[in-house]
């Protein structure tokens, strides 16, 4: 007998999730309808200023907290089993999981502030007996979530899964030109502090470095950007920046001709790095957050000490509204910068490292910790559970 499970995104359904409808986990359907909220937002989003009034109503609102709440008296399809929720709670009577995929727990809220204002609800909603399991894709998510709403009852009712993208059916060219290098600060995200946010501005100095030793090195960033990067972006020869979202069979293009992809992020953009890695591509990124356990040192990439993450990153969270945050992701740190060219030379200096790498990257993508089988498995698990106790 198949159960169905009522998937329901925040604001849009991402691409994971589109992938977890398309093969989910043995004896479970997902399915989802768009609501009026989603498909506004989802145009919304296509406009960079809709990001600019959503991150200045954070700060004055719990925004994340609207839409679950204006659907707390909301029926889902007959027959459902369990809601699946995606990075917000539930409100209605009703057996729920929450996956918080590989996010910072504030974001259940909105901004930091609004999250310790309405934390207690958050923790009442997670303790009752309508929820039955927390998902989260990284260890230290787990132990941010915990540490947060200061509820060490909750540690049996979390769960870590880490998260899948599916195979890729191409063979991996290597070609005699010279190495490219790739950046994406978001895959539909027209945003130009993802640049800043995930680096770009320590790999734009970075890549200057570089070219001073290997003249041909290539660079392709994808992702918007402020006026005065795109001006510094133009006088930098070999560096090609493409500033519109694409296609994904254009983004996959990008992904396929590239040789190393380099991501020197202040944060940890989780889903990103296995793209990169289903395309045989190693992975240069910092030691920040969660990306040691999405990325191995030495054997799918290599990681450079970010110096700097002392200053915000408490208590196993990353805090993203603190100054210090700020002051970090803006400036252009020489020792990050220095750590970024070492790497990223000894990529280009040796191609058989980088091909080896790629390929333990797309092996651990297909076959191994980030496989959909492996994911599957472990969600039909907790999945079970669930539905177990909500019969």
């Amino acid at each position: 007998m198949v159960k169905k499970v009522y998937l329901e995104p925040l604001w849009k359904l991402r691409q994971e999730y589109e992938e977890l409808i398309e093969n989910p986990p043995e004896g479970y359907q997902f399915a989802t309808h768009g609501s009026l909220s989603e498909g506004v937002f989802s145009r919304l989003s296509k406009f960079r200023l809709s990001y600019s009034v959503l991150f200045a109503l954070y700060k004055v609102s719990p925004m994340q907290l609207v839409k679950p709440c204006l659907e707390r008296l909301k029926r889902i399809p007959q027959g459902t089993a369990l809601t699946y929720a995606v990075l917000h709670p539930v409100f209605r009577k009703e057996p729920w999981v929450l996956d918080m995929c590989g996010e910072q727990p504030h974001l259940l809220v909105g901004s930091e502030a609004m999250f310790r204002r309405f934390r207690g609800l958050i923790r009442r909603l997670l303790v009752s007996d309508h929820c039955r399991k927390v998902i989260y894709q990284v260890q230290i998510g787990k132990k941010a979530l915990l540490a947060s709403l200061e509820a060490p009852e909750l540690a049996d009712k979390v769960e870590v899964i880490y998260p899948a993208v599916s195979r890729k059916s191409f063979v991996k060219q290597y070609h005699n030109r010279p190495v490219r290098l790739l950046f994406v600060g978001s895959a539909n995200i027209d945003a130009h502090w993802q640049f800043r946010d995930k680096g770009g501005l320590i790999l734009l100095e970075a890549f200057v470095h570089l070219r001073q030793r290997f003249p041909d090195l290539e660079l392709v960033i994808r992702s918007r950007v402020s006026p005065p990067v795109r001006r510094r972006c133009a006088g930098v020869a070999n560096l090609r920046l493409i500033e519109e979202t694409l296609p994904w069979q254009e983004l996959e293009r990008e992904f396929m001709e590239a040789d190393v992809f380099v991501c020197p992020a202040h944060l940890t953009p989780s889903m990103t790095f296995l793209d990169a890695m289903s395309y045989e591509l190693p992975v240069v990124t910092t030691d920040i957050w969660s990306n040691p356990e999405l990325v191995e040192d030495r054997r799918t990439g290599l990681l450079v000490h970010h110096p700097e993450a002392h200053r915000y990153v408490r208590d196993f969270v990353a805090h993203h509204d603190w100054p210090e945050f700020k002051q970090v992701v803006s400036n252009v740190d020489d020792r990050l910068v220095g750590g970024v060219v070492e790497q990223v030379s000894l990529l280009i200096e040796n191609p058989e490292l980088r091909r080896r790498m790629g390929r333990e990257g797309r092996q651990e993508v297909e076959e191994g910790k980030f496989s959909m089988e492996r994911r599957n498995k472990d969600l039909k698990k907790v999945l079970d559970e669930a539905t177990a106790q909500a019969s």
